[in-house]
């Protein structure tokens, strides 16, 4: 575990203060906890966002080719 210093204003830390003692928490398991979450959403979305972008336009439109602008909004 590494030890940090945060600085935050009062209001953020009263927030936090009261959040982590609903959840029965120290403080810093509660915002090591939100740090981690935030991390781990981030590489969800890398990770998706990687995964779309290898596939081709004939894999995300299910082998057809994308319709053009004209075609999208004729009407």
């Amino acid at each position: 575990m590494k030890n940090v210093t945060i600085s935050m204003d009062e209001d953020t830390a009263l927030w936090a203060r009261v959040s982590a003692a609903r959840l029965d928490k120290s403080l810093s398991k509660f915002i090591g906890e939100l740090l981690r979450s935030a991390m781990a959403d981030e590489r969800g979305y890398d990770t998706a966002y990687r995964s779309y972008r290898r596939r081709s336009t004939a894999d995300v439109s299910g082998g057809n080719q994308y319709p053009d602008r004209v075609e999208l909004h004729r009407r």
